[in-house]
C-alpha cells in the first residue's frame, strides 16, 4: 500500500514550469504535521484536478520562520527524484478534494516506493 501526498498548486502553477521551477512552489509550507506527510513516500502537485509532477518524499519539517495567523508553524517538504506521473495519480487527482491546500490518500493498488538507496536493498 502506498501512501501519497496531493498538494495544490493551483496559485503557482505556470504551465511553461520545468521541474527544477515547480519544484519550490511544491515544498512550501503546508498545513499538515511533518508526522502525517511523513508516511508518505511521494508527492503529487495538482493544477485544476490534474497531476502535473511527482516526486519521492524524503521527509517534511517545520519552519522556524513561517507560522499561520493563529501562530501554529506550518511544514515544507523534502523532495527527492522526480518521478513519472502514473494514471491512478490522475484517477485521484480529478476527484480528491485538497483540504487546506493537501490531502495524504492511502492506495492499495499503488505499490510503496522500493528502498532510495542500493545499501538498502535486500536483494543481493
Amino acid at each position: 500500500m502506498a501512501n501519497l501526498l496531493f498538494v495544490s498548486v493551483n496559485q503557482s502553477f505556470d504551465p511553461t514550469f520545468t521541474l527544477v521551477q515547480l519544484a519550490p512552489w511544491v515544498e512550501r509550507a503546508w498545513a499538515l504535521t511533518p508526522t502525517s506527510a511523513g508516511q508518505c513516500d511521494r508527492v503529487i502537485p495538482v493544477f485544476k484536478g490534474a497531476a502535473v509532477a511527482a516526486w519521492r518524499l524524503r521527509g517534511a519539517y517545520y519552519l522556524d520562520d513561517y507560522l499561520t495567523a493563529d501562530g501554529r508553524h506550518r511544514i515544507a517538504l523534502s523532495l527527492g527524484d522526480p518521478l513519472p506521473v502514473l494514471p491512478e495519480y490522475q484517477e485521484i487527482a480529478s476527484t480528491v478534494s485538497l483540504r487546506n491546500g493537501a490531502r495524504v490518500v492511502q492506495r492499495e493498488d499503488i505499490a510503496p516506493m522500493p528502498p532510495e538507496r542500493d545499501e538498502d536493498r535486500l536483494d543481493t
